[in-house]
């Protein structure tokens, strides 16, 4: 559907199917009735009856649908490589956008291109003696090695390596891959037989594909395949398509089979040859190894009357390992014992080093030094607690204070505080302080009679 929308110029945007819409009917109205001139290829022709094929000349080519309908009325049998001339309408195939030509009849044109081109290569090379017999290579009988230059994925690879591992399992198979179809194949064939003359390893060379169209065959009849092949120092056997196919490199090649299965049969040998060869080589065989083993037989009792008898070797070799074996038992034996001794006595020592045990025996001293510690300090103590007992005693006895609390008194002078112990240093009138057990009081000296000392007594 067309949408025109406004933005700062007008245009106008197509859907994808409205647009081949409108291409489809400007082609079948600018081209309503068309001929065209070119060479069938890519033939198609599925079981619903329709065909599709690609006409082509050297620079371009178009896709064509022939239904069923008008294919039925038209008598030329199609098949590729056939110049025809069709007529057709120009159409649009709308789901892949295809450009193509919807056929209404097909008339013959003569004889392709290809097959034009063919002859002329071919004659042009026969005259310079690419194809001469004369010239070819022979085949070896019994290759030693075989080299396969075909396509690593074709069915061509597979039917060659089957034939040969049935008729001539023996033989060492090199493959050398190159692509068989397409604008790049001549170089790649080209490519593959220069590596395997390079190589130099191989007897001879098979160069094959499976059948197909002239065009797909074309690769076979380009002009340099033909040369790398007749340049080719090593004899080639070609099996290129089908019986009916023949390309020009079959042509150059030293032989040519129908097919790569009937080449690769052509490389190997006859299988009853073979069988012979092969009896003749393993009689010869047998009477070398008799020989052989003769020479040796006599060789053997030589060099037995000079060989001491290995039994005899051998029963002295084992008396000696025995002896050895019982030496080495019994120094190992002492070995360890040794060992064990000297480990006990180490463990010993070290038992008796052990900080662990000096810890110990310190402990018990230490424990035993603090019980004396805490005896000799009570008695030192408690003697002089009893001592400091003494003498509170004594000083509680002869305490001033002891003697007031008796019913004494103590006299101050009360300016001085000095004890007044004689009646000298009073007078009368003067006064005192006198202290009691429960507290103190003044008074007035009245009376003063002085005493007379005690005499002392002797006796």
């Amino acid at each position: 559907m067309r949408r025109p929308r406004n933005h700062r110029m007008s245009r106008t945007v197509y859907s994808v199917s409205a647009f081949s819409r409108e291409v489809r009917d400007l082609l079948e109205s600018r081209y309503s009735e068309i001929w065209l001139e070119g060479e069938i290829s890519n033939l198609a022709t599925p079981a619903s009856g329709h065909a599709y094929f690609s006409l082509k000349d050297a620079n371009a080519q178009v896709r064509c649908a022939f239904f069923k309908n008008r294919r039925l009325r038209n008598r030329l049998a199609l098949q590729n490589g056939l110049a025809v001339i069709v007529h057709a309408q120009v159409s649009l195939y709308e789901s892949r956008g295809d450009f193509q030509l919807i056929v209404n009849q097909v008339e013959a044109a003569g004889e392709g291109e290809l097959r034009r081109r063919f002859e002329a290569l071919k004659h042009q090379l026969d005259d310079e003696g690419l194809f001469d017999p004369e010239l070819k290579q022979t085949i070896p009988k019994y290759p030693t090695n075989i080299a396969l230059v075909t396509s690593q994925t074709g069915a061509a690879l597979r039917d060659m390596l089957t034939t040969l591992h049935h008729q001539y399992p023996v033989v060492g198979l090199r493959l050398y891959p190159a692509i068989v179809q397409g604008s790049t194949a001549p170089a790649s064939l080209v490519k593959a037989l220069q590596l395997v003359q390079r190589d130099d390893h191989c007897d001879v060379v098979i160069m094959g594909r499976g059948g197909g169209t002239l065009e797909d065959l074309w690769a076979f009849n380009d002009e340099s395949v033909v040369r790398a092949i007749h340049q080719c120092r090593l004899p080639i056997i070609t099996g290129i398509g089908h019986q009916t196919d023949l390309t020009l490199s079959d042509l150059a090649a030293d032989q040519y089979a129908a097919t790569p299965t009937a080449a690769a049969a052509a490389a190997a040998p006859n299988a009853e040859q073979l069988d012979k060869l092969l009896l003749a080589i393993r009689q010869r065989i047998y009477r070398c190894g008799l020989r052989a083993l003769e020479r040796c037989a006599q060789r053997h009792d030589s060099l037995s009357a000079r060989v001491r008898h290995p039994a005899l070797v051998i029963k002295q070799h084992t008396q000696r390992l025995d002896a050895l074996h019982s030496h080495l038992s019994a120094a190992a034996f002492t070995h360890q014992r040794n060992l064990k001794f000297s480990l006990l006595s180490s463990a010993h020592r070290l038992e008796t080093c052990s900080p662990l045990t000096f810890i110990e025996h310190t402990r018990i001293e230490c424990n035993a030094l603090d019980r004396q510690l805490r005896y000799l300090g009570f008695q030192l103590t408690q003697k002089h607690r009893n001592h400091l007992q003494s003498l509170a005693n004594q000083l509680i006895t002869l305490s001033p204070r002891e003697t007031v609390a008796r019913g004494y008194a103590i006299v101050r002078d009360p300016i001085t505080g000095t004890v007044v112990t004689d009646v000298s240093q009073l007078h009368r009138g003067a006064r005192v302080r006198t202290e009691i057990s429960r507290g103190w009081f003044e008074a007035t000296v009245s009376q003063l009679e002085p005493t007379s000392p005690p005499e002392s007594s002797t006796e």
